[in-house]
Formats: C-alpha cells, sequence, structure tokens
C-alpha cells in the first residue's frame, strides 16, 4: 500500500510539473535607433508609464552601441545578462536616461488581446545602415543570432516550450545610397537567415514566423530614406509573411529623426495589430480590407495594410467598442477636409476579381453626417470591364438624415436608397457582389437582395485617377461627420 501510495505521489508530482510548462510565443524586435528607443530630449516625461502586461511579459534584451562594427567585438549599451526577466527600461547611455522603445506598446496590446506566454528578445543597435544585419559580416545578424541563441536555450533549459511568432524590424534612416537600394533583399536575406537559423536548432519552431516592418521616421525626407521605405514595402506587398506598418502620421521629436513616448507606444501598438490581424490578411481569397474583427480591440487600418492621407486637423481617429460592436471610429470637425485610409489595388488583383468574381463588402454606422467608400480602377489596369477611359469608382456614399434616417447612394449621385427611421442607429451590411467574368452586379442590404443584374458602369461615378481602395467620414459645410467602420473589404468568390 505504502508502495502504491509512492507511485501516486510521483505520479501526481510529474502532472504537476507538466501542468507549469510553458508554451511562449515569442517575437524578435531589432533595428536602429527608433527600434532602440531612445529618451533624450522629453525631460521627466520620457517613461512609458506603468501596465499589468509589464510583469506579465517576458524580456530579453541586449543593447548595441554605434561604435560596434567588428562581429567578434560587440560593444553593449546594456544587456539582461543572458537571462529572461519582465518587460523594463533598458540601459541608456549620456544623453539618452534609458532606452525603451516599441517593445512596451506592443506587449501591453498584445495583454488586452489576451495573449499570454509572451517573449520579446531584443537586439537593437544606436543607428547604422542594413549593412550592420549582412549574415557573416555584419555585426548586429551575428549577435542577434547569438543572442535568439542564449534565449532559447534558457527556455529549453527551463522545461519550456516555444514557437516563433515574428519578426519585428525598425531601420533605415542612417542607410547610404546603396543600402537603400538594397533595402528589400537585405531584408529579405535576415528574415531568411533568422529563420532558418532557428530552425536549424529547433525544427518548426520558426517555420511560421511573420515580420513586420515598420515605415523609418521621415520616410519623405530625402531620397535614400524614400527609396528604403518603398522597397520594404514592395517587399511586404509581395511576400504574404511580411508586413508593413505606416508612422508618417506620428509626430517626431525636435530632432525630427527619433519617435517620442506617445508615438513609440502607438508603433508597438500598430505591430501588435498587425499580428494580431495576420489571419485576416492572409486570407487567400481576401483582395484588400479592413475589420476591426481581430482580437479583442479594434486594429489600427495601416496594420492591414492601409495609408493613412488627408487632414487630420479636427480629426478623431481610434478604435472602439460600440456596444459590443469592434468599428475603427473616424470623426471630423473638419468640413472642408476628409481623412481616409486608402489601399493601393494591382492590376494582378483586378485580375482575379475578374477571373473569379468579387464581393466588395461594407458594414458601418454612421452617427452623423456622412461617410463614404469606394473601389477605383483606371482605364489602363482594367481587365476586361471595358472600363472608360476616364476611369470609375464604385462605392456607398452614406448621409444619415431626418435624425435617424439613412441614406444609401451608389455612386455619389445615384438615386438614393432610403432605409427606415432609426436605421442610423444600427449597423448596417452592404455588399455588391460582381459575376465571374462579367460587368453585372447584385446589390445586397443587410443579406437580402435589393437589385441583380446591375451594369457595372450605370452605378459608378464617372473618373478615377487611381487604383484604390478607401474609406473615410464625409464632409460637408457645417456639418460634423462621424462614422463607425466595422469592415471595408474585397474578396474574391470561392
Amino acid at each position: 500500500m505504502v508502495f502504491l501510495r509512492a507511485i501516486a505521489f510521483i505520479v501526481i508530482l510529474a502532472g504537476a510539473s507538466l501542468s507549469q510548462a510553458k508554451c511562449f510565443d515569442i517575437y524578435i524586435l531589432t533595428g536602429q535607433s527608433n527600434s532602440l528607443g531612445t529618451t533624450e530630449l522629453e525631460g521627466t516625461a520620457s517613461a512609458p508609464g506603468t501596465h499589468p502586461a509589464d510583469v506579465h511579459t517576458a524580456f530579453y534584451w541586449s543593447n548595441v552601441a554605434p561604435s560596434s562594427s567588428d562581429p567578434n567585438n560587440i560593444t553593449l549599451y546594456g544587456d539582461s545578462a543572458g537571462s529572461l526577466t519582465k518587460l523594463i527600461m533598458q540601459q541608456g547611455d549620456g544623453v539618452n536616461p534609458n532606452f525603451w522603445g516599441p517593445e512596451f506598446g506592443f506587449s501591453r496590446k498584445l495583454f488586452e488581446a489576451g495573449r499570454s506566454n509572451v517573449l520579446v528578445i531584443k537586439v537593437s543597435r544606436g543607428g547604422g545602415g542594413n549593412r550592420h544585419w549582412l549574415p557573416t559580416t555584419g555585426h548586429m545578424t551575428n549577435h542577434l543570432l547569438k543572442q535568439i541563441d542564449i534565449a532559447l536555450a534558457s527556455i529549453r533549459n527551463s522545461g519550456d516550450t516555444f514557437k516563433i511568432k515574428g519578426l519585428m524590424y525598425l531601420q533605415g534612416e542612417s542607410n547610404n545610397d546603396d543600402e537603400a537600394a538594397l533595402a528589400d533583399t537585405r531584408l529579405q536575406t535576415l528574415v531568411d537567415c533568422v529563420q532558418s537559423h532557428i530552425n536549424a536548432d529547433y525544427p518548426g519552431t520558426a517555420t511560421s514566423m511573420y515580420t513586420v516592418v515598420g515605415e523609418l521616421a521621415s520616410s519623405k525626407a530625402g531620397a535614400t530614406r524614400v527609396k528604403t521605405t518603398a522597397l520594404q514595402n514592395s517587399l511586404a506587398r509581395g511576400k504574404s509573411k511580411v508586413g508593413f506598418c505606416e508612422t508618417n502620421d506620428l509626430p517626431l521629436k525636435s530632432d525630427a529623426i527619433h519617435f517620442g513616448r506617445d508615438a513609440k507606444l502607438e508603433i508597438g501598438r500598430r505591430f501588435a495589430d498587425a499580428f494580431i490581424s495576420r489571419e485576416w490578411v492572409e486570407n487567400p481569397l481576401l483582395i484588400a480590407g479592413y475589420s476591426a474583427n481581430q482580437g479583442v480591440a479594434s486594429p489600427h487600418p495601416v496594420a492591414q495594410g492601409f495609408s493613412q492621407k488627408g487632414n487630420v486637423t479636427g480629426v478623431v481617429m481610434e478604435g472602439i467598442a460600440d456596444s459590443g460592436t469592434l468599428a475603427w471610429r473616424i470623426r471630423s470637425d473638419n468640413q472642408r477636409g476628409n481623412t481616409e485610409y486608402r489601399r493601393t489595388l494591382t492590376p494582378i488583383e483586378f485580375q482575379r476579381m475578374l477571373a473569379r468574381g468579387w464581393k466588395f463588402k461594407v458594414r458601418t454606422k454612421v452617427l452623423s453626417g456622412s461617410g463614404s467608400v469606394c473601389w477605383s480602377i483606371t482605364k489602363s489596369s482594367d481587365p476586361g470591364w471595358s472600363i472608360a477611359n476616364s476611369g470609375i469608382e464604385i462605392g456607398f456614399h452614406f448621409t444619415r438624415i431626418n435624425d435617424a434616417e439613412l441614406e444609401v447612394r451608389i455612386g455619389g449621385n445615384k438615386p438614393a436608397i432610403n432605409l427606415v427611421v432609426g436605421s442610423a442607429d444600427q449597423y448596417h451590411s452592404f455588399e455588391l457582389r460582381g459575376k465571374r467574368l462579367s460587368n453585372q452586379i447584385d446589390l445586397y442590404i443587410d443579406g437580402q437582395l435589393r437589385r441583380d443584374e446591375i451594369n457595372l458602369q450605370k452605378i459608378s461615378e464617372v473618373s478615377s485617377s487611381a487604383d484604390a481602395l478607401v474609406f473615410s467620414c464625409g464632409s460637408k459645410d457645417d456639418v460634423a461627420s462621424e462614422v463607425y467602420w466595422n469592415e471595408v473589404s474585397i474578396f474574391v468568390l470561392d
């Protein structure tokens, strides 16, 4: 009997040990000074504040000083001494009291989305072009891989497991002409190097790694930065496992090259949104679109491939939970200029739409004023719809009228469809479904067929100068507009 009790006790202990083992979701952060995160020029307001995620996020870091150049002789700002710690600010230098970057906003957004057992491995450098991240000759790649090895060995030695979920890259301000011209290929080389290195020692753990590239600061200031940004963005557009997050709407510090406290937190949140939205953006049927229904908090549209355009004076743009419905809120007091979200469409995407048929879906609520959403195509991109020389725009214009009634126009000046009184206080779904190899379209409102066999040419605006999917609140004299967008999407049909 004593023997059996001993066996039972051992089994219980073994089960308890197994239940306590963790499987970490690992995200790797690297890049130059905006990845590192400077704190100079901000006085006492430079710290990230506190958040419950800070003590629940595992953190490993080893930051490199810009005096380093030899792959075998690295000078550090500081490190976590080869151990995992909680999320903390890192050792600074003479002018920076501390360093901290996107890792704080990133970890906090993941925590709010219900993600647990998150580990961030940060290996950033204080400036420098992308040559430093070249395999073999680049000291940053050499140091990055070494630190990854130490962190992963620490996890395995503790009896835990892991999956490499992602790589975050924020680099490019210091690229010279040659480095800018190779910004895409060198980034892809780095991604491949990190992934293959980890998989060699821990097979399969990095196979699904997703990469998110942050737009560099002052991306429009100078030819090298413009070139770097264009190539990094192009790489993301052409790769299913690479995303690009815009940052050019965020303010810089007085040095005009570094992001301050609030911008760093926002960049981190956008990085997290990109990972949370991964299932959405990688859907093979999706052409382009925004969905607020990713995670427990509405992601930013730029994390799903959109660019933010237009005047932002007097405009509020934020993710909200509206009585249980997630949405992206745009409220504009600027009656003369729209703020819009735009995603460029390509001729290949139009060819897929024609060949397979398509569905353009919008789910929205208009609280005041108006909102617009459309996709547009120029004559030169026409795959076979017989587009007019001036191009066309196809979409919806929504206006709140008579206090609580929603007016819908398919195309800005077409006859209106007025929904019932009180309709403007609810979310409604609107779909245009294009038939395969045809310019015939069906209109659905809230899942019900309202019109069929509509000619694409007859519901379009008169012209378009761009190939894009766009959504925005409207601008109307003396009327502020507030619109909640739950979904704006174009899918090809099965």
